[in-house]
């Protein structure tokens, strides 16, 4: 799961903690996450996340401003196999 593990919503069927997260989402989380994927050997990987509205946006754009870097993130990491 990324963009942290505070969710902001409280959703009754999640077992998520929810809250206000203490920090931003982390830039380089993409790169990480397409490391560990890499790490692991794994082909495919499904990616999800906590909801983000404490962000200025209500969390809209965090997600689709990310997809680049996980996909540019993806492709280093096979490019490096």
């Amino acid at each position: 799961m990324i963009l942290g593990n505070i969710c902001t919503r409280a959703c009754g069927f999640c077992a998520v903690p929810s809250g206000k997260p203490a920090a931003p989402p982390d830039e380089q989380e993409p790169e990480r996450v397409a490391e560990a994927a890499q790490l692991m050997g794994l082909r495919y990987a499904v990616v999800t996340s906590v909801n983000r509205d404490d962000q200025p946006d209500g969390g809209a754009a965090i997600l689709p401003a990310q997809s680049p870097k996980f996909a540019d993130a993806s492709r280093a990491a096979r490019s490096k196999s």
